[in-house]
């Protein structure tokens, strides 16, 4: 099985956008976060996509996308993704500096190394956060996967908001964590480690 390969693009590149969209609506309809459309394509957050700020990561196989994640970059707590159901929890965090905020992690579950997949993928965030001297970073989840968070990225828990729709409901998570070169190298290390398992 050929290895998996991480690559950045952005809003520009249109034929790995629309894989992120499907990827997106294959990865939330399994976690129960939407309910089944004939598009079968999730294009959420298009201009948040198209600021100059934004990063996206993928993650590939043999050409096809097995797992993306999208970073905003801005010095101001109210640009964490995700504000406006965090608002009163985020009113007391500060921030000092520059610092990220992940969002769109979809990864394909069906890929034997989805959780590989899903940590190299916090480890390039990680990476590039230092790289752009972010001091924390911001991570928003499902309330079921706090628990791995807690394993592999020590930070804390600002707080938990139930969303609710005709639809569906979730309970979603806002993790802050420090974001530094020693927790880009224990990513790794959980990386090594988890891949010699599979």
């Amino acid at each position: 099985m050929k290895e998996i390969e991480l690559v950045e693009t952005s809003a520009r590149n249109r034929v790995d956008m629309e894989q992120v969209y499907r990827l997106t609506y294959k990865t939330y309809l399994q976690r129960g976060l939407i309910k089944p459309f004939p598009e079968k394509r999730l294009a959420n957050n298009q201009a948040l996509d198209a600021e100059p700020s934004t990063v996206v990561y993928l993650a590939k196989r043999a050409e096809r996308i097995v797992g993306s994640l999208s970073l905003s970059f801005s010095p101001h707590i109210k640009d964490v993704y995700n504000h406006a159901y965090f608002a009163e929890d985020l009113a007391k965090e500060t921030s000092s500096g520059m610092m990220f905020s992940g969002w769109r992690l979809a990864v394909d579950t069906e890929d034997e190394a989805s959780k590989v997949i899903v940590l190299k993928l916090i480890a390039e965030a990680v990476k590039l956060g230092v790289s752009r001297d972010c001091k924390h970073g911001f991570l928003c989840f499902l309330e079921e996967d706090l628990s791995f968070y807690q394993k592999v990225l020590p930070g804390y828990l600002v707080g938990k908001r139930v969303k609710n729709s005709t639809e569906v409901q979730a309970t979603l998570c806002m993790w802050r964590c420090n974001i530094t070169m020693a927790q880009y190298k224990r990513l790794q290390t959980l990386i090594k480690r988890l891949s010699k398992y599979r």
